[in-house]
């Protein structure tokens, strides 16, 4: 019923998204196609990676779109994306563009490679604890004594 009054009135309640900032940010830089599709797998995986961390859920859209470009453009190596500029000076640059402090910019993009450092040490550990349970539940089922086998 929502939804009917809302179409009637012609109201749009879709809300931006960080990835909605994300072909912006790349035209930007200016980057060749297919270093901006490096960058743009890149960033894309920082936003998905933003949407399930609660750290990041009271900032702007743009801000965590700018500072996932930011992430990415560091990772990547600037001068391996034919940027004549460091990584420092795409972070200012993006930070001019969505009208914030830089150094703010710079603490949301440190927080992304923070939670991503988090996540990948989680995801091992987690591939480490599978592969000694599965080995304990090999070795639990073997008979180790003489008495346990049934002939």
């Amino acid at each position: 019923m929502e939804l009917l009054i809302l179409n009637k009135l012609k109201w749009d309640i879709e809300a931006v998204t960080p990835r909605d900032f994300l072909p912006h940010f790349l035209e930007l830089l200016s980057l060749s196609a297919n270093k901006m599709q490096q960058v743009r797998k890149h960033a894309e995986t920082f936003i998905a990676l933003c949407t399930t961390d609660c750290t990041f859920i009271a900032l702007p859209a743009s801000m965590v779109s700018a500072a996932s470009v930011a992430a990415a453009v560091t990772g990547l190596r600037p001068q391996n994306l034919g940027l004549a500029c460091s990584s420092m000076a795409v972070t200012n640059y993006l930070a001019k563009a969505i009208r914030c402090d830089p150094n703010i910019l710079r603490m949301c993009q440190e927080q992304i490679e923070l939670s991503l450092e988090s996540n990948l040490r989680q995801a091992e550990g987690d591939r480490t604890t599978n592969s000694k349970a599965v080995e304990e539940i090999e070795r639990a089922s073997t008979p180790t004594d003489v008495l346990d086998f049934d002939l």
